[in-house]
Formats: structure tokens, C-alpha cells, sequence
């Protein structure tokens, strides 16, 4: 098996190879170093600019330093769970839309993360500064009074139709993990990275393993930084 310490040396050298043999610009000329196609590269880019925004929007107080990790987790776990290839990104059995959300999952962050009931009580409290996040990350497609009123079956269709949404979802079950494990800054190491998407994301009801995510994030993690 081949040695991660060693990957990013034969990554690097395909990317000048690559653009030493190719005198075209864009998409194209990152697509043989990188190994995607157009399809691929073109929803790298878009879930690239749609991850980055909707970060400022949740921590905008954050470092630059961190919101690097952000974006590199997030960007990570689109790779990891569908590629960047619409083939992937509809609904299954096992997840859906291009970040693979369940329909628990994702009616779990909106009744038991940002809403949830008062231990021992009738009450339901809730935290009130990320209710306003979806309507500023779906540019006031989607409102919260809609959001609380859904069905699983209705998130799911979300998940899979607005991008926007499903990065913000994704997004809040990395935050409502990182809260109730103390984990207070995400480290821009891939291998770290891995673990995270693993333990938290996948977790150990999913079939992913940490290998894949490297395999997968590795040639993005050289583009990115």
C-alpha cells in the first residue's frame, strides 16, 4: 500500500506534468492532474463557492484558519460520499443529494438540534441564532416556518433538489457533533480530517472508511491550499 507521506509528491508532479503537456485554460487543464471530468469538476467548483458562502453566513467571527477546515471538511465529505458525480447525488436507500443526508438526519437537526425539548419538561427550546440561517443560505427559498412544518419524506426531497440547504444541513451535523464532543477547532490535516468525517458523519453505522476519504480528498486538499 502506498505510503499518504509519499502521495502528495506524485500528486504534485502529475499537476505539473499536466499543465506542462496542456496550453488549455480552465476546467480542462485541472482535470487530468486532479482525475475528473467535466461533470466533476464543474460541481467541484460550484459546491466550492456554495461552501465557502454559506460558511460566512454560520461563523462569520471565525478565523480564516478555521474556515479553511471547514471548507476542506465539507468539500471532503462531498467527495467522499458521492464525488462530485450527479449519478450519485438523487435518493437512495443509503442517503441523498450529493452530501447523502437521511431523512432522520435531517429532521433530527431540525427537531432535536435546533429545536429540542426541555429534559423532563412539555417545553420546547430552542437556538434561536440558527434559525435564521436557512433562509440566508437558500437566499429566502426556504424559511424556517417552512422547514418546521416538513416531513422526513419532504427534508429528503430538499437534500436532493437544493444544494444550499443540504451544505447548511451538512454543515449543522458536523457543528451540533463538534458541541456535544468538545471539539472546539477542526485541523486542516487531511488524516484529521478523515477522522472527523468518520466518527462523526459516517460514524460506525456507515460503510466509508477513513482510506476512501484520503483517496478522494488528497489531489482536492493540494488545489484548495
Amino acid at each position: 500500500m502506498l505510503c499518504f507521506k509519499y502521495l502528495h509528491v506524485i500528486i504534485i508532479t502529475a499537476l505539473i506534468l499536466s499543465i506542462t503537456a496542456s496550453s488549455t485554460a480552465g476546467s480542462s487543464l485541472i482535470m487530468p492532474a486532479l482525475n475528473l471530468n467535466h461533470e466533476q469538476v464543474e460541481n467541484f467548483r460550484e459546491h466550492d463557492l456554495r461552501i465557502a458562502r454559506i460558511i460566512d453566513i454560520v461563523f462569520p467571527d471565525a478565523s480564516d484558519e478555521q474556515k479553511l477546515s471547514w471548507r476542506m471538511l465539507l468539500l471532503g465529505t462531498v467527495a467522499t460520499e458521492t464525488n462530485f458525480l450527479n449519478m450519485y447525488s438523487h435518493r437512495s436507500q443509503n442517503g441523498n443529494g450529493p452530501y447523502q443526508i437521511i431523512g432522520d438526519t435531517a429532521y433530527g437537526i431540525i427537531h432535536k438540534y435546533i429545536t429540542y425539548p426541555l429534559k423532563g419538561t412539555n417545553i420546547i427550546a430552542r437556538r434561536t441564532t440558527l434559525i435564521p440561517l436557512f433562509e440566508k443560505a437558500t437566499n429566502g427559498r426556504i424559511t424556517w416556518v417552512q422547514l418546521y412544518d416538513m416531513s422526513k419524506d419532504e427534508l429528503i426531497g430538499l437534500c436532493v433538489s437544493d444544494h444550499d440547504f443540504a451544505a447548511l444541513i451538512s454543515l449543522l451535523v458536523y457543528k451540533d457533533a463538534f458541541e456535544r464532543n468538545n471539539v472546539n477547532e477542526i485541523s486542516s490535516n487531511p488524516s484529521e480530517l478523515a477522522s472527523l468525517w468518520k466518527k462523526y458523519y459516517n460514524t460506525d453505522l456507515g460503510l466509508g472508511t477513513e482510506k476512501r476519504f484520503m483517496e478522494r480528498f488528497i489531489p482536492l486538499y493540494y488545489y484548495i491550499v
